[in-house]
């Protein structure tokens, strides 16, 4: 008897004089709830259910043979059904979604919709697209890619994060240009990072390309970083493809990485310091260095506030010549990489130092030729089964605060293109770092990539200040 409850009660509300519309949100809302009992009010356009301690509400909009029906619960859900041959279907396999509808348009022209679902949840509000695969419309990709920040940076874990997009056609090209605000607060200082993305439209996809935006007038873009001949000159407010990053580096006090970019079809490297990203890298200021290290040597279970996964983050090591300093820190287990070191320099100004991230960990240092160089060693994933290992050269200018990639002297599997291979390398060097000695063990599952044992003889020539290859084997 139980069981024809929510047929009598469908029924009684269901009256004769009610309008097709309201007898449709009734017939999901009935379904959605899934009580025995329900009761239904109806106030201007919306519609409630409530049954016991439960309480939902509908409204319906329509336009031409769709109709949108959003469902005020717990967290918001929205469903969009279609007429076909006097039926009423969903456009969404499992009928109802989280979150609500955002956009609904046809951004490449081939006559299909394609859409946009707002979620919000723990101070984060995100945007997914979906696209028509038939008969349904399914997931296809996050708009805004939210990155959960880095712990190495601080110990507070109040933030807050925003995205907006918007929808334009450059060139004829459907795009989606996103802009991304991350907030917290630490100690009582607050941060913001800024960030954009744009998403280009094809082959029934979105390729995310993620965005930067040049400040300044006149701005170099070089064929090669640091030291390539200048292709292109852009300006304030010309907004680039960002490909990826290479080469971190402090000149005249200005932390950043070298992006390839592209402008107009044209591409090239840019440094960050003369772009939006240079938020990316925005120093942190210290009385001391034994300052900084207890700022970033930290273990969660020392933290009262912190009742997550257990993190360590340890010092391994300190190098320092006159107003430069470089500390190396250890945190296993993050996929961003397990290793990363702080440079920085002095200023007399204010009597702080001034710190940066990049990654990797101090590894060596030398004089030669009246230079100052330092070795660092960069590994650890990038989210799949590929090491990173690098070895990088950089020099030290103290007068002119800066801190340059001069060479990356070794990468690890550099030459195969293949993303899944994992192995070990080993550096052995003499006391001058004169010769380098790196052994580089390659292991995959493929057949026409290189695989096994390889050494390798790199000996420094002080005439040009970089590293050359002696000798491989085999």
């Amino acid at each position: 008897m139980k069981r024809l409850i929510p047929l009598v009660i469908a029924v009684a509300f269901f009256g004769c004089s009610e309008s097709p519309e309201d007898l449709f949100i009734k017939e999901k809302l009935t379904v959605f709830l899934n009580q025995p009992e329900i009761e239904f009010k109806k106030e201007g356009e919306t519609i409630f259910a409530t049954s016991g301690d439960h309480l939902v509400s509908g409204n319906l909009e329509t336009n031409g043979n769709l109709r949108i029906l959003n469902i005020g619960y717990e967290k918001p859900n929205f469903a969009i059904y279609e007429e076909t041959n006097g039926e009423w279907k969903s456009l969404f396999k499992d009928e109802m979604v989280i979150g609500e509808l955002d956009m609904f348009q046809d951004l490449n022209g081939d006559g299909i919709n394609e859409i946009i679902i707002k979620t919000f949840d723990s101070g984060v509000t995100d945007y997914g697209l979906y696209i028509k695969r038939d008969p349904y419309y399914n997931y296809a990709d996050r708009v805004t890619k939210h990155e959960d920040l880095s712990l190495s940076d601080f110990k507070s874990y109040n933030q807050r994060t925003q995205g907006s997009y918007e929808i334009k056609n450059v060139d004829g090209t459907p795009t989606i240009q996103v802009k991304e605000k991350k907030e917290w607060m630490d100690n009582g200082n607050s941060y913001l990072i800024n960030k954009n993305y744009v998403y280009e439209f094809w082959d029934n996809r979105f390729s995310k390309n993620e965005c930067l935006e040049i400040v300044g007038k006149d701005i170099w873009v070089r064929d090669v970083p640091a030291t390539g001949k200048v292709v292109m000159k852009l300006n304030d407010g010309d907004l680039c493809k960002f490909f990826h990053k290479e080469k971190f580096e402090i000149i005249r006090n200005m932390p950043g990485y070298w992006y390839k970019i592209e402008f107009e079809g044209k591409k090239g490297w840019v440094f960050g310091s003369q772009t939006s990203l240079v938020n990316e890298l925005e120093g942190k200021k210290f009385n001391s260095i034994e300052e900084a290290i207890s700022r970033f040597a930290f273990d969660t279970a020392d933290d009262p506030n912190h009742d997550g996964d257990h993190i360590v983050c340890s010092h391994t090591g300190t190098f320092r010549e006159g107003e430069f300093a470089l500390l190396s820190f250890d945190q296993p287990g993050l996929m961003s990489g397990h290793n990363f070191s702080k440079g920085g320099f002095f200023s007399s100004e204010d009597n702080k130092w001034e710190f940066h991230t990049f990654l990797g960990e101090y590894l060596a240092s030398f004089n030669k030729g009246g230079k100052s160089f330092v070795l660092t060693s960069e590994y650890g994933t990038s989210g799949g089964s590929r090491p990173l290992d690098k070895i990088h050269l950089y020099t030290i200018d103290t007068k002119s605060k800066s801190f340059r990639n001069v060479q990356t002297v070794f990468e690890m599997g550099e030459d195969i293109e293949e993303y899944d291979i994992y192995g070990i390398t080993k550096l052995v060097s003499n006391d001058d770092y004169e010769t380098l000695e790196i052994t580089e063990e390659i292991k995959h599952s493929f057949e026409n990539a290189r695989k096994g044992v390889f050494n390798y003889i790199f000996k420094f020539d002080p005439n040009e200040g970089l590293y050359k290859l002696q000798s491989k084997n085999p």
